[in-house]
């Protein structure tokens, strides 16, 4: 998926967003800061047990997952701001995850789980695993940008499929530890969801950014990489029990993923001529 995002990463399209940079910033910095802090908040609060809050402070640390774009297009959302955010923050993750990580286990007395000294090496690997395919497919789209024009629009069915291929199978064959996870961390994932997707969408009104680009940020705010997650829980940390927290909000995620789409969808917030001017300078 991290393939498919690099065959539709326009470098100049996302260029283009830096002359108007309002929203960029805001999806980049309530990806970076709201995340990471409402995690922190809330397990301050509740106080779960440590490889629980591990987990839920590794979901706010997180970069965006690869399906945003496609979501950010059924919602009729800003395309082109939900792909330079999905880049943005999957790129930076190599070094941003790890130092966000470490800050929000200090602060919540887990700093024994994550070793400051093992910061680069952790760097290090999130940068094979994030960069590798992502690179690898912009560059085949400026090798042959007649296959890539011909592959994206094909590239949003094929995430949606993904998603719920992943959903279904993570339902199907472990069963007893999405329960474990929903019972033991589904109503602080969901809180910690609610509260990213409700004060992205106050800022996104105060910073009066468009309809469409209130749409890309708000999912920024409320999906992660899941894939990513699982990676550092059980390669890097080496414990599956940080896992179980991204599980059950890797399930919620999703449930109110699609009521802010279908919220955009009847409000008509796309823009439809923003869209479709970008997508079409994009092409070109």
């Amino acid at each position: 998926m991290l393939l498919a995002l690099g065959l539709t990463l326009d470098l100049a399209q996302i260029l283009r967003l830096a002359e108007q940079p309002r929203a960029l910033v805001l999806g980049l910095l309530v990806r970076w800061i709201l995340g990471p802090a409402i995690a922190v908040g809330v397990c301050l609060l509740v106080h779960p047990p440590g490889p629980t809050a591990l987990g839920l402070v590794l979901v706010g640390c997180c970069p965006l997952g690869t399906p945003v774009p496609a979501v950010v297009r059924a919602a009729r959302g800003d395309v082109a701001l939900g792909l330079a955010l999905t880049a943005a923050t999957n790129l930076a993750s190599p070094v941003l995850l790890p130092l966000l990580l470490a800050a929000g286990s200090l602060v919540l007395g887990l700093e024994q789980s994550v070793r400051p000294g093992a910061l680069g090496s952790t760097a290090l690997r999130i940068a094979a695993v994030v960069m590798v395919p992502t690179v690898l497919g912009m560059a085949m789209r400026r090798s042959w940008p007649g296959f890539a024009r011909a592959i994206e629009p094909k590239v949003t069915p094929f995430a949606l499929v993904m998603i719920a291929a992943i959903v279904a199978g993570l339902l199907l064959t472990s069963r007893e530890h999405v329960v474990a996870s929903l019972v033991q961390s589904g109503a602080i994932a969901l809180t910690m969801n609610v509260l990213a997707l409700g004060v992205a969408m106050l800022l996104g009104r105060v910073a009066r950014v468009a309809p469409a680009e209130q749409v890309a940020v708000v999912l920024a705010a409320g999906l992660f990489n899941f894939g990513l997650h699982a990676f550092v829980s059980l390669t890097l940390l080496r414990d599956a029990r940080v896992l179980l927290p991204a599980v059950a909000y890797g399930i919620l995620m999703w449930v109110t993923a699609t009521g802010v789409a279908v919220r955009a969808r009847r409000r008509g917030s796309g823009e439809p001529e923003v869209l479709a001017s970008r997508t079409g300078q994009a092409a070109g």
